[in-house]
């Protein structure tokens, strides 16, 4: 369903200098859906009471070598044909009085075929430095006359659901290395960035685990996190560590009011940086419209009207798709009769 979130960090607070770096971001995703024609839902009706048939009757069959076979899997009936979901974001990361940097992303993604999602995303670089008696001298800002940067680049993703509730991801960033120098003399490609983790997904208990590289350097990410009283709170902790000295952990809560939730996480970095009281981050998401059947709590009201939904929905197919036999039949009867 619709997602609308936003958050806001204020990064490595209490460094010596004074400095302010802080990081905002807001997206919204739009899944993209259409409810199918009645001849497309008697059609899957068809072949699926087919598939059934086969089944039933391979199983009333007596013991042969080909026994051993596995029996084939029951489809589901859907009533939405999706078409994918459509994804917009912006990201800005400012050191106050120093340099802003911001991207927008356009992203689309989709199921392949079962079990196997793909996406890309379209991103707007764009980076502002703020002019003075330095960068006045520094050729790199091409003397003062270059202060900011503009730049296309592309990701690509794509997601394996291993086993139920077992996810595999990877991710390639910048595939096409965009040149981010200031100056237009000199050239400073962008390195291609890779990540890939693996994630399970339950209910109550979420955790996953990713390692990621870009130009030399990697990162190894690791997080779970728990649900309690019906999906109304949850904590959390993770860790990282990398090259260059780079580790750091992380605490965080949420709190969910139905369609809107809360978050806050404390990062505390072990090493590389220092002289730091850590970074805080505060998010907000909003979901639109009703939850799903698998974020429904198991014996809820809600679950067992959304079933109840569901077989309604199935007993009106099922009533058109005789209708349609009713009306077929009628016609060669009528035809019959006539000759």
């Amino acid at each position: 369903r619709s997602e609308f979130t936003a958050d806001y960090g204020r990064l490595f607070t209490g460094l010596d200098d004074n400095s302010v770096i802080s990081a905002g971001f807001v997206a919204f995703a739009q899944p993209i859906s259409r409810k199918k024609s009645l001849d497309e839902r008697i059609r899957d009706l068809r072949r699926i009471t087919a598939i059934e048939s086969q089944v039933e009757a391979s199983t009333a069959a007596p013991s042969t070598p080909d026994a051993a076979k596995p029996e084939k899997k029951k489809e589901e009936i859907t009533f939405f044909r999706d078409w994918g979901t459509l994804g917009m974001a912006f990201n800005n990361l400012t050191l106050s009085g120093a340099v802003s940097e911001n991207t927008f992303w356009f992203s689309y993604s989709r199921k392949i075929v079962d079990k196997i999602s793909s996406g890309m995303s379209v991103k707007l670089l764009y980076q502002s430095y703020t002019q003075d008696i330095y960068t006045q001298k520094d050729p790199v800002f091409n003397l003062g006359a270059k202060g900011d940067l503009l730049k296309f680049s592309f990701d690509a993703g794509l997601l394996y659901n291993l086993y139920p509730r077992i996810f595999w991801g990877l991710m390639i960033t910048d595939v096409n290395r965009p040149n981010v120098a200031l100056n237009s003399a000199d050239s400073e490609l962008l390195p291609i960035g890779t990540a890939s983790g693996l994630a399970f997904k339950d209910r109550k208990i979420r955790a996953g685990v990713d390692a990621v590289y870009r130009d030399k350097d990697y990162r190894i990410n690791a997080g779970a996190e728990r649900w309690f009283r019906n999906r109304t709170y949850a904590l959390r902790a993770g860790g990282s560590l990398g090259s260059r000295e780079y580790k750091n952990v992380s605490y965080g809560m949420s709190v969910n009011w139905g369609n809107f939730q809360i978050d806050y996480a404390f990062v505390f970095p072990v090493s590389g940086v220092r002289e730091t009281f850590g970074s805080h981050r505060m998010s907000l998401l909003y979901r639109f419209g009703k939850a799903p059947v698998d974020e429904m709590e198991a014996g809820s009201i809600e679950l067992y009207y959304s079933k109840l939904q569901t077989e309604a929905e199935m007993l009106r197919a099922r009533l058109e798709k005789a209708e349609d036999e009713r009306s077929r039949l009628e016609k060669v009867l009528i035809e019959e009769a006539l000759s």
